[in-house]
């Protein structure tokens, strides 16, 4: 599934997914809305369907976003 994966693609988590997938790791990439994860498929990311498939790469990133209302649940 990946040798990394971000998990939220907002500013920092967009820069953190681009720097691997750079450098040419295999980089699972996931978002709530699909246009940041879409822009970094083009680059060579892999898009996964789910957070729940993120896991099964050894890494995974999580890159939350505090300005967002459900960052209080």
């Amino acid at each position: 599934m990946g040798e990394v994966a971000v998990i939220g693609l907002g500013g920092m988590g967009r820069a953190m997914a681009r720097n691997p997938v750079r450098a040419g790791h295999e980089t699972a990439v996931w978002n709530r809305s699909a246009g940041p994860a879409e822009e970094l498929a083009e680059a060579g990311a892999l898009r996964v369907a789910s957070v729940a498939e993120a896991p099964q790469c050894p890494v995974v990133l999580p890159v939350p976003d505090p300005s967002t209302p459900d960052t209080d649940r």
